[in-house]
């Protein structure tokens, strides 16, 4: 595999980006959080398709409570999961009115 670049943490989910500009997330995946358009936990890194990402490489990540958020090579921001309280299950504060991974 590629080396590292960086790891990020969330609330119960961590994001890896390699230096060949992949994603792998594991963790729980209740809120979104893991960017694999679904609610499944994944305990061991799981790769983030890169069509989520406009097919371009991921560069950095960060990891909020219910949410995660990757920038690109071209300099796109890209969130996903919920952006507010879990029970609330709204997906806001995120740039977009669902849990899917999506340009800002």
């Amino acid at each position: 595999g590629s080396p590292v670049r960086m790891v990020a943490c969330g609330h119960d989910h961590t994001l890896i980006v390699t230096e060949e500009g992949t994603l792998w997330t594991c963790g729980k995946g209740e809120t979104g959080a893991l960017g694999h358009n679904d609610i499944n936990n994944q305990w061991v890194p799981t790769l983030v398709e890169a069509h989520h990402f406009g097919n371009t490489k991921v560069v950095s990540a960060a990891g909020g409570k219910f949410h995660s958020a990757a920038v690109t090579e071209l300099g796109g921001l890209y969130t996903w999961g919920q952006g507010q309280d879990a029970e609330e299950a709204l997906p806001v504060g995120l740039g977009h009115d669902d849990m899917l991974a999506k340009l800002v």
